[in-house]
């Protein structure tokens, strides 16, 4: 009987990239508390998690309003590396006030200085009630008056609107 045996070595080589999910651009309040690690996480093919292993390079004020970059670096076994860039914003947009037009209204009429006005901001949503109105409008005697209306968001944006009333 022929009996033939052959050894043989087999490398199997993993060059598929760990993933880095999560470190998405992200604006966050000014004075907020920031964890650059919050929902970030990693993974690998053959590895699997490997959250633990992340590191994180550049750093985030939130006391202090601008764009920050922070760099996501993960590595696995086999030496595959990935980095991922994401951008933390620390909010800087100032709420926009609506409504607030310079308007003609009838002598002895009844006038409202905060109807029809809001006040809206992309992180805060409505601060509507939030608004303060300077000035006033005395319906009782004919003329111009100049209301101001101010609204500050939590990150200490702050907008104000003048409004001229005419009385007549």
């Amino acid at each position: 009987m022929n009996v033939a045996t052959v050894k043989r070595r087999i490398t199997v080589y993993d060059n598929v990239k760990p993933i880095i999910s999560g470190a998405t651009n992200k604006t966050i309040r000014l004075n907020s508390s920031f964890n650059p690690r919050t929902s970030v996480t990693a993974s690998d093919n053959i590895d699997g998690n490997l959250t633990s292993k992340i590191t994180v390079s550049g750093t985030v004020n939130t006391k202090k309003k601008g764009t920050y970059t922070l760099k996501y670096t993960v590595t696995d076994n086999s030496k595959n590396v990935t980095t991922v860039t994401r951008k933390i914003t620390i909010d800087s947009t100032k709420p926009v006030i609506s409504g607030a037009k310079n308007i003609t209204i009838r002598y002895k009429s009844s006038f409202n200085p905060k109807t029809g006005v809001t006040a809206k901001d992309n992180l805060d949503g409505s601060l509507t009630s939030q608004i303060k109105v300077t000035g006033a409008v005395n319906t009782k005697k004919k003329g111009s008056y100049t209301l101001t209306y101010t609204v500050t968001d939590k990150s200490q944006n702050t907008t104000v609107v003048k409004r001229m009333i005419t009385v007549k």
